[in-house]
């Protein structure tokens, strides 16, 4: 027959707190069985009733053999340290070191009896060393409860050891395997039908794909909303953590009213946890919220707060990332001097923690990445890449959804109002208050037309908008179903920003601060390099070509424009990398695909392609043949570019 320790035990594998609890001290009839103890202590220790596990692990302290005492004080100790009780914990921790080593050496007990309480030494040491934020170390004890789990064949202690290996690989940078970790975790918790732990890996694997941006950005939103959706277990701190990540994905897309809400649903949960990481991470959440809006200052108080709470909490990761993002939001404010002794600090912490987060922010300060393996961490390789000014970022924002960071790559202020063309062929992109949204389809010629004709000229009658639109003379009867249909297309193509469209008392107008760009020529960075000055451009491709009633769509009016036309409409459908092209073969160089790979650190793919575009689209000439195949500009663009 099963004693009631080793069902209890097996119910605290399975992750059965409650039923613990309700067999036990929750029932009228419990009489105390000391093997018992440490599955109740364990049991009240998850469920957050720290003050009763501590009162019950007081009461038996001294009554318990040695390794039931262990793993008693193990359990305790794990809700110490999730308070902070930083002192109280490391104390805990070594006593369970130093009692293990005594009846370890001072007992014949079997190899797996040893195996398993030496599980519960090293996995205390490494969770401590894991939540104060020292990862090498961690990684040290981890490693070795890793092993006295397998060696033991202690399943319940596998689970445990693999997750906790996972975040600490992750926090060393070792991303793919970290994840791989959290995979085998999730397995064995499964196996032992424990729900609660299987949700809480699962998740963790989620957030952590979401982290480092390991697939699209619209595919990690389906899958943290898959994760809410499948949180059954009453787990504030993870329904809080999806809550917090999801808002920081939205606002990676630029959605930031989304990113608000999402922060505001997790406000209760985060302080309910009271957990110094998750605490953290909201605020920062808010605090980038409040920069991407261009309200520094209020950005800036709410990082040092959470800065100085981390810091009081002796949470070193915290102080990392919070340090981090205020150096971002002082850099914006001018403030050089103090973002030098943030970095100083920081070098402190990386030395001592070995994080990566550290590590990655200070080499984008110094602007060196190389120490970093391409593709393990996907999203923060995209932002090296803005900030190195890499001509490939653009493109690949859009290749992986996160379309807010195209306010960095573009230098875009906040409170800018833009409307862009043919960021993307095609494509439509608004700017305003911090907020980004893109259209890739729906941007009809027509409906281009009308907001750079609205955008060069102020107040526009219907008179003046048939003869700039369609090249005639207004008649009611035919062009005000004409208008009103166009007016009412392209305000909801602009969505919550349909107002800037006005209605003045002589016809329409674009709000006056509303200003319209056409393509990546028009900035400033972009514009450096090319020639341009930099300034809103006037579309003079668009707003000087009728649109004939019978054709809506005339995408090709290039084929009628002079040469200076015909180059801005080209440009505008080019990527970074084919405008470089462009520009060097408009200076007279004869270009191979070697030249592009060996300049712009591109496949040989890439190269090949871009060069197909350009001669698609008449941009240059392809000449010679097999190796002696080279590129030259067109005749007619050469000296425009």
């Amino acid at each position: 027959m099963e004693s009631i320790s080793s069902k209890l035990e097996s119910l605290q594998s399975a992750g059965r707190y409650n039923e613990i609890l309700a067999e036990t001290i929750d029932s009228p009839a419990f009489v105390a069985d000391l093997p018992s103890i440490p599955w109740i202590v364990g049991a009240l220790s998850f469920l957050g009733r720290t003050a009763e596990a501590e009162g019950l692990y007081e009461s038996y302290e001294n009554k318990l053999a040695a390794p039931d005492l262990i793993i008693a004080r193990f359990f305790y100790a794990l809700a110490v340290c999730r308070e902070r009780r930083t002192k109280t914990a490391q104390q805990l921790f070594l006593r369970n070191l130093k009692q293990g080593s005594v009846w370890i050496n001072s007992n014949s007990a079997s190899q797996s009896d040893i195996d398993k309480i030496q599980f519960y030494v090293f996995q205390g040491l490494a969770f401590f060393r894991y939540t104060t934020g020292y990862f090498h170390q961690a990684n040290f004890w981890v490693v070795k409860s890793l092993k006295a789990a397998t060696g033991g064949n202690y399943a319940y202690g596998a689970a445990l050891a693999h997750e906790l290996c996972g975040h600490v690989q992750l926090q060393l940078g070792q991303i793919r395997a970290g994840l791989k970790s959290l995979e085998i975790s999730a397995a064995k918790a499964q196996k032992l039908g424990q729900g609660a732990l299987t949700q809480t890996f699962d998740a963790a694997k989620r957030l952590y794909r979401a982290t480092y941006g390991l697939t699209h950005a619209d595919q990690i939103v389906t899958e943290l909303n898959d994760a809410l959706f499948k949180c059954r277990y009453e787990d504030s701190y993870t329904k809080a953590s999806l809550y917090v990540h999801l808002a920081k994905i939205m606002t990676l897309k630029g959605d930031l009213k989304e990113a608000s809400k999402l922060l505001d649903k997790a406000s209760p949960l985060v302080y309910q946890v009271d957990n110094p990481y998750l605490e953290t991470i909201y605020n920062l959440g808010l605090a980038t919220v409040q920069m991407q809006r261009g309200s520094y200052s209020v950005a800036l108080s709410i990082a040092r707060n959470a800065s100085q709470r981390a810091q009081e909490r002796t949470h070193i990761p915290s102080v990392i990332k919070s340090l981090g993002l205020q150096a971002i939001i002082l850099e914006k404010l001018g403030m050089h001097r103090e973002r030098t002794g943030i970095f100083s600090t920081l070098r402190v912490l990386s030395f001592k923690t070995g994080g990566y987060v550290a590590r990655r922010i200070l080499a984008r300060q110094e602007y060196q990445v190389s120490e970093f393996r391409r593709g393990e961490d996907p999203l923060g390789d995209l932002i090296d890449d803005i900030q190195m000014r890499n001509p490939g970022a653009i493109e690949d924002i859009f290749a992986t959804g996160w379309i807010g960071l195209l306010r960095n790559a573009l230098s875009i202020d906040p409170e800018q109002m833009l409307i862009v063309f043919d960021l993307e062929p095609g494509s439509l992109t608004i700017f305003s208050n911090g907020h980004v949204e893109h259209k890739k389809e729906g941007c009809s010629h027509l409906i281009r037309k009308l907001l750079c004709t609205l955008a060069n000229a102020g107040d526009l009658t219907k008179d003046e908008l048939t003869a700039k639109l369609w090249g005639q003379n207004y008649n009611p009867l035919r062009h005000d179903a004409l208008i009103y249909g166009l007016i009412a297309r392209t305000r909801k193509l602009l969505g919550p920003f349909s107002r800037w469209i006005e209605v003045s008392e002589v016809g329409y107008r674009l709000q006056e601060s509303v200003k319209v760009k056409n393509g990546l020529v028009s900035f400033r960075q972009i514009g450096d390099q090319t020639g341009h000055d930099g300034d809103v451009d006037s579309p003079v491709d668009l707003a000087d070509t009728p649109v004939l009633l019978n054709d809506l769509d005339l995408v090709n009016d290039q084929k009628d424009a002079d040469e200076n036309s015909r180059l801005s409409v080209i440009m505008a459908h080019l990527n970074i990398r084919q405008i470089e092209v462009l520009k060097w073969t408009g200076s007279g160089e004869k270009i191979q695909p070697k030249d592009l790979i060996a300049r712009l650190k591109v496949s040989d793919a890439t190269a090949t392609r871009d060069l197909s575009k350009l001669v698609e689209l008449g941009a240059i000439q392809r000449c010679g043949s097999g190796r002696a195949t080279f590129y030259r500009s067109s005749d007619g663009l050469k000296e425009n570019v």
